[in-house]
């Protein structure tokens, strides 16, 4: 008796942590796709080079890249959509050969991840 109470007070736990573990990681993914659409809102509207490096450089963001055939945003503030609260996310933008805008990537990036593999993820991308 004590044995069947036990199973199936395991089975009730193992059936609470699979649960909720899909509920976070679905709430997680929501909550990037919506700093993705955020972000496209906020530069899609910007069509050069320029045009895109002057708005990254007015709200503050870290600029890298910025000489290369693409330009790296990375936005400051922390946009607590993951556990630890140390998401950011990274925009990415590419131009034609007259500087035009030509496609946007929104990635998922880790703030203090010591592992040297490590590599952001894609959420979303748009071609103008």
């Amino acid at each position: 008796m004590m044995l069947k109470t036990l199973g199936l007070f395991v089975l009730a736990f193992l059936t609470i942590a699979v649960v909720g573990g899909c509920w976070i990681a679905r709430t997680e993914d929501t909550c990037w796709k919506n700093e993705a659409t955020q972000a496209f809102e906020k530069y899609s509207s910007l069509k050069t080079r320029s045009a895109i490096l002057r708005a990254s450089a007015s709200t503050g963001s870290d600029v890298m890249n910025s000489k290369s055939s693409q330009v790296e945003v990375l936005e400051k503030e922390f946009n607590g959509c993951s556990l630890g609260s140390n998401g950011n996310t990274v925009l990415r933008f590419y131009f034609d050969d007259a500087n035009k805008l030509t496609m946007m990537q929104a990635f998922r990036h880790y703030s203090g991840v010591s592992d040297p593999d490590y590599q952001m993820q894609l959420i979303e991308e748009r071609k103008f």
